[in-house]
């Protein structure tokens, strides 16, 4: 549910979102919340998944981190789009990518048992489309 719930959510992405010094979309707590309860799950994904998309993406996190942790990340002043913050919330972000795809391939194995997941996606987005469509009149028309 806690998959739905963030695939749903993820089209809205700015229209669900809260600010704490960085951004925390919806869609990213209920990933994280799901990641949470169905690390096994996320395991059996990890483990499944072909070596050609799991080297990669291991790669990828571990040299991320590493120039996160090596780095001076400095930023100019004022200027909150860089520093060790923002890298942690970067690197949280890929993490929680590629978790949630590990999590994606350990529950749903085959095209049709992702129906329910494909079926949440396209609510989000028609929400998506329909606050977008309510926006426009609103902001025209004050």
């Amino acid at each position: 549910m806690l998959m739905l719930g963030g695939a749903a959510a993820s089209p809205l992405q700015n229209t669900a979102t809260v600010d704490v010094g960085f951004t925390v979309r919806l869609s990213h707590v209920l990933f994280s919340a799901a990641l949470l309860v169905g690390m096994r799950f996320a395991w059996r994904g990890f483990v499944a998944m072909p070596g050609w998309l799991r080297l990669p993406g291991l790669g990828l996190v571990t040299t991320y981190a590493f120039v996160t942790l090596t780095s001076d990340l400095a930023t100019i002043g004022g200027n909150s789009r860089g520093g060790v913050l923002r890298a942690g919330v970067y690197l949280g972000d890929l993490a929680l990518g590629l978790g949630v795809m590990c999590l994606v391939i350990g529950l749903w194995q085959g095209l049709r048992a992702l129906q329910p997941l494909l079926l949440a996606v396209t609510c989000g987005a028609g929400a998506a489309a329909l606050y977008a469509l309510w926006q426009w009149p609103a902001q025209r028309f004050g």
